[in-house]
């Protein structure tokens, strides 16, 4: 991979990391405040059926948390986007081996990653290093993109000049 190839690798993989954990800790404070909310509300005088309703999904949402531990994975994706930010930051100053070589060891540690999230984060880091964006996002893209905090969005100016 030539330095331009490898610099944006390592931005997309830090915007990547960045989403992924915004999402997640979204995700995770949603739940926490389901969990009160539906928890709390076991005590309002309502009907026995909207009580085992309430009930079925409090522990339907005590399990995912359990299980998927989106804390947790929100976390080790946020160390792993310093990471690449630090990376970033100094590749300036290192050579295309030297990036290639921290490059590979860095995404040895990689989140596991919501598929939708790529395109987006693909577009964005192209739209960072004004390159010709080669993704375009479906509805469902954008949906994760924006509740993961970047929704990229081409500026006006390259808009108006592609049409």
């Amino acid at each position: 991979m030539d330095r331009d190839e490898l610099i944006f690798q390592v931005g997309y993989s830090a915007r990547l990391e960045r989403m992924t954990s915004t999402l997640l800790g979204r995700i995770d404070r949603g739940t926490s405040f389901a969990q009160l909310f539906l928890g709390a509300s076991i005590f309002a005088n309502v009907p026995n059926w909207l009580q085992y309703l309430i009930a079925t999904l409090l522990c339907a949402i005590t399990v995912f948390v359990i299980v998927y531990q989106p804390a947790v994975k929100q976390m080790l994706a946020a160390a792993q986007r310093d990471a690449y930010d630090c990376l970033l930051a100094k590749s300036r100053s290192l050579s295309e081996e030297e990036i290639a070589e921290q490059l590979g060891t860095i995404q040895k540690q990689d989140s596991a990653v919501l598929g939708a999230l790529c395109n987006p984060a693909h577009l964005g880091e192209c739209i960072r290093l004004d390159r010709e964006p080669n993704v375009t996002l479906n509805w469902h893209e954008r949906l994760v993109a924006w509740l993961a905090g970047d929704l990229p969005r081409i500026p006006t100016s390259r808009q108006a000049a592609s049409d």
